[in-house]
């Protein structure tokens, strides 16, 4: 069951990156500007001297937001990989396809457009980082299940 349910997150997640996607530019900009005005307010709450266009840290919020949302994804597959028994390297691949599908994605959206630096600087490293950190956890529980199984 656990298996299943895992599975269902990922096909989630890869269904809500490609519905964040379809957004028209603007919208999807607008999501964003929030976010931007709260990480601007404490930025200038910490650093009295703070002068970052706001532009420049709305395009930085929005990077940060495609390695987090690929970080999650990486995370899931890896997660349901593992439950599945899977190789992993196909996880590394499917990962890869669904950032450049998702960037391609955006080539029939209203004010968007494809972006290959998108996918290679920030969705697939992303991934990559959700993907190895669950890949790590795993490796040091199994590590510590077989260290405490020899001291007992």
């Amino acid at each position: 069951m656990k298996k299943y349910l895992l599975l269902g997150v990922s096909a989630l997640f890869t269904l809500g990156i490609f519905a964040m996607s379809l957004r028209v530019g603007t919208e999807s900009a607008a999501l964003s500007s929030p976010l931007t005005a709260a990480v601007e307010t404490v930025l200038k709450g910490i650093f009295p001297h703070y002068d970052l266009a706001f532009d420049v840290l709305h395009e930085i919020v929005r990077k940060l937001a495609h390695v987090i949302e690929y970080a999650a994804l990486g995370i899931s597959y890896m997660m349901s990989a593992f439950a599945w028994r899977h190789r992993l390297w196909p996880v590394f691949l499917a990962g890869g396809l669904v950032a450049f599908a998702d960037e391609g994605l955006q080539a029939f959206v209203p004010d968007r457009g494809p972006s290959f630096l998108d996918a290679v600087c920030f969705d697939v490293p992303g991934f990559v980082i959700g993907a190895c950190a669950v890949i790590l956890l795993y490796h040091l529980i199994r590590r510590k299940k077989v260290v405490s199984k020899d001291v007992s």
